[in-house]
């Protein structure tokens, strides 16, 4: 795995998240004065969600990127995923009346490349989290894997939601993960074409265009964009001999379906 790092303001806002656990120590000593233990407790949870804000927008962070992949792999090329957490951000903490949990269970995500791009841009709703009343503000993030509306190449990818909260009594950071895979893959269905039964031509007529009644779709690739071959071409003559007419409908992928329509001389 390749990381890049790029050097950080000393003023910028980012840096108040790498404070947070000092910040943290400094209000927990507090907590014997019950005023100062409601003011901690409104501190933290604005200092982690100003923080975490800062550090979603930051450009100056760590960003990972995924394994590059060997020539043999169905994998091409790499994707820059979200920032990364600070170290005491990832260990779970225990908290004693903050509970966080995701709602709902997550669902592999698959993505078709139609146009035979070897990419396609993610698409996928947010997971939302939930809190119980020991909590403060919920902080949610990504912090693994490729995100939504960048191209993503052929392959299969592990994405990753964390979402953090302070909790009310201890102070300490909540945090709880949420995973999912995303995969992109290549369109290998070719169109279908509709059959339709024998014509009739006669000799010296001109061949018409077949495909305004044999209708063809796809799963993947939108009709104005299929591409049609009609075999004799459109306008020919008709030498009375010909049996059959070949129809051959490709898609963006270049996957190709045939049909032949029966041609009877009278």
């Amino acid at each position: 795995m390749r990381t890049i790092s790029v050097p950080m303001k000393a003023n910028s806002p980012c840096m108040c998240i790498l404070f947070f656990d000092k910040f943290l120590f400094l209000l927990k000593g507090l907590k014997s004065f019950l005023f100062i233990h409601h003011l901690s407790t409104i501190i933290g949870g604005l200092l982690l969600l100003s923080g975490l804000e800062a550090w979603g927008s930051c450009p100056t962070a760590v960003f990972l990127s995924q394994p590059t992949p060997s020539p043999s792999s169905s994998t091409a090329g790499s994707i820059e995923t979200p920032f990364t957490a600070p170290a005491y951000l990832n260990t779970l903490h225990s908290g004693q009346g903050c509970t966080l949990s995701f709602s709902g269970t997550s669902v592999p995500i698959q993505l078709m490349d139609c146009d035979g791009s070897g990419t396609e841009p993610g698409a996928w709703k947010t997971p939302s989290a939930n809190a119980s009343n020991g909590c403060g503000p919920i902080s949610l993030l990504q912090t693994a894997g490729p995100v939504p509306g960048v191209e993503i190449p052929i392959g299969k990818y592990q994405v990753t939601y964390t979402a953090m909260a302070v909790d009310k009594i201890s102070l300490d950071v909540v945090r709880v993960t949420q995973t999912f895979s995303v995969e992109t893959m290549r369109d290998t269905d070719p169109p279908v074409i509709k059959k339709i039964k024998e014509q009739s031509l006669r000799k010296g007529d001109k061949i018409p265009n077949f495909f305004k009644i044999a209708d063809a779709s796809d799963n993947c690739t939108v009709q104005a964009k299929l591409r049609f071959t009609q075999q004799p071409s459109v306008g020919t003559i008709y030498d009375g001999r010909l049996k059959a007419i070949r129809l051959i409908v490709t898609d963006a992928s270049g996957n190709e379906a045939t049909s032949s329509i029966a041609i009877i001389n009278y």
